[in-house]
């Protein structure tokens, strides 16, 4: 039987409250999928993957996960990854000055949650620039962190997986989980990427998410006893 998991394509956000809860119950059903395969065990933990379903079915580009043990307080940990310092280490191909813009969208914050619209970009050689327009989602009350790509009228454009059709071709498309879990000392980190470059196959694209988690693990292995 073939190991799948499905991901929301990408939606306008019209209700951020209502869209948060969405994303929340998503994150929970793709991390306590039965679907998962382990793929290689590093120093840092082990990596899982699945086929993605949906609207990315055709793909060939496999969702992936970290889990790895932390040491120290989670808390700490989760309110350091959610910090503009944390997202630079999260998100290393982004322009850095980016993760400390203005979102486009600021939706507010209630105890323990906050949410927002946020656009960085990307360049890669020989490639033109790559835009990631996502929505976050950082709950402190399950020390859980969603970014999820979008669609917005105050950035016109979609990816390829956009139900009204891609406009720019160069939307990247991205879902993205972070989980910590204080009484078992554990990180869950969660990938699928398409940078909207045509010319990359799925193999690649795969490889470069493999390589991704490797590096989280590698930097939050590293930097855990400092936070």
């Amino acid at each position: 039987m073939t190991r799948q998991i499905k991901i929301l394509g990408e939606i306008e956000v019209d209700d951020p409250v209502e869209f948060a809860g969405r994303l929340a119950a998503e994150a929970e059903a793709i991390i306590s999928s039965d679907d998962w395969r382990r793929k290689i065990k590093t120093r840092s933990g082990e990596i899982y993957a699945a086929k993605a379903v949906g609207d990315f079915s055709s793909t060939g580009i496999k969702i992936m996960m970290l889990r790895m043990r932390i040491a120290g307080d989670a808390s700490r940990l989760f309110d350091f990854l959610t910090s503009v310092e944390g997202f630079r280490l999260l998100d290393p191909i982004s322009a850095p000055q980016n993760h400390a813009a203005k979102p486009v969208m600021d939706y507010g914050a209630e105890p323990g949650r906050r949410r927002e619209l946020a656009r960085t970009t990307a360049k890669i050689k020989f490639f033109p620039e790559i835009e990631f327009l996502v929505f976050n989602s950082i709950d402190t009350t399950t020390l859980t962190f969603v970014s999820k790509s979008v669609t917005h009228p105050a950035c016109p454009g979609a990816s390829r997986y956009s139900a009204t059709g891609s406009s720019n071709t160069h939307r990247a498309f991205n879902t993205f989980i972070i989980q910590l879990d204080p009484a078992s000392q554990a990180l869950t980190c969660i990938n699928y990427l398409d940078l909207g470059i045509k010319l990359f196959p799925a193999w690649l694209y795969n490889l470069i998410n493999l390589w991704y988690l490797r590096g989280i693990g590698r930097k939050v292995r590293q930097m855990k006893k400092t936070v």
